[in-house]
């Protein structure tokens, strides 16, 4: 990313996260589709974000850390994620106790960016340095919960709404 497309990339970025985290508040359709979209995004920008060249030792550690985490808050999000019927359709809800999962998954990069790049991580611009194992570490947790809901509800993975 460099210049005004990189900042362009970024609040694109920023909108579409805020957009779907302001969603988990609210009662809505269950849409696998949405659910595997914003991976899909997630992934796009990570490729993006991929150094050139050989990926450096300390952050293939990182991105391990990472995707533990990833797998830790995504489990979380899916226990309190309430799916239920409504009428014919099959809603949806991740409340504020979802969001406490995106805080401690949030909270748990800066950390892992702290203790293994020290602060300068904090300070690198997006597209440099590990930007792109936050973003990993994201679509993974996204499609944990994804996963998890469905094993608990296969009921919803058919086409249509549910049976009345």
């Amino acid at each position: 990313m460099s210049g005004a497309s990189g900042v362009l990339e970024i609040v694109i970025g920023v909108a579409v996260v805020a957009w779907v985290l302001v969603r988990q508040l609210l009662p809505r359709r269950v849409s696998w589709r949405m659910m595997l979209v914003f991976p899909a995004v997630l992934a796009y920008f990570a490729w993006k974000s991929l150094p050139a060249g050989a990926i450096p030792a300390r952050q293939g550690v990182e991105l391990a850390l990472e995707l533990v985490l990833a797998l830790a808050c995504g489990l979380w999000q899916a226990s309190v994620t309430r799916v239920w019927r409504q009428g014919s359709q099959w809603m949806m809800r991740g409340g504020p106790l979802y969001l406490a999962g995106w805080v401690v998954f949030i909270g748990g990069d800066i950390g892992l960016r702290l203790a293994i790049e020290g602060p300068s991580a904090l300070t690198s611009a997006p597209g440099h340095g590990s930007t792109w194992i936050a973003i990993v570490g994201g679509a993974a947790c996204w499609l944990v919960r994804a996963a998890v809901l469905a094993l608990r509800h296969p009921e919803t993975l058919s086409a249509g709404p549910a049976p009345s």
